[in-house]
């Protein structure tokens, strides 16, 4: 198991980077979350409809990677940094997608882990208020692995 990003990134990066971030390590799952930073540097420019065509491109991808077992589109709680617009965003990209992977072939292998009502602590983040630390990390982390047992339970 491991953990691959990159702070900042956006779709367009996790797309053009996700060989060496992902795919060279043949991962057996893939657990998708992304689209904060999109509306963070483009959401004067980017629509809703040109992001979820990414997003599903992207899923796509790891789809047609012949290591990949199972597919996850994270869905994280809301941040003390974002603001109303930002969140408004969010939460229309999040049903825009969750529309359009239950329309698409992929509606039986990519599966929704909604952390939407979690609601964390301020004492979960650190000084910027927008990144978790880790004992907000540790109680995210526990709580996916609930949903992903139930959901992909261990052999």
């Amino acid at each position: 198991n491991f953990n691959a990003g990159f702070g900042g990134s956006r779709v367009c990066d996790i797309a053009r980077n996700i060989d060496i971030v992902c795919f060279d390590f043949d991962p057996e799952t893939v657990i998708l979350h992304a689209a904060g930073n999109d509306f963070d540097f483009a959401f004067k420019t980017l629509t809703i409809e040109a992001l979820k065509v990414r997003l599903m491109d992207l899923f796509r991808a790891i789809d047609s990677h012949p290591s990949v077992k199972r597919i996850g589109y994270f869905l994280s709680s809301r941040r003390p940094t974002y603001t109303d617009e930002k969140w408004d965003f969010m939460i229309r990209v999040h049903a825009f997608m969750i529309e359009a992977i239950e329309e698409s072939e992929l509606k039986d292998r990519v599966k929704v882990f909604d952390l939407r009502y979690m609601v964390h602590p301020l004492d979960d983040f650190y000084h910027d208020r927008s990144h978790l630390n880790d004992q907000g990390h540790g109680r995210k982390a526990k709580e996916l692995l609930r949903l992903l047992q139930e959901t992909w339970p261990p052999a």
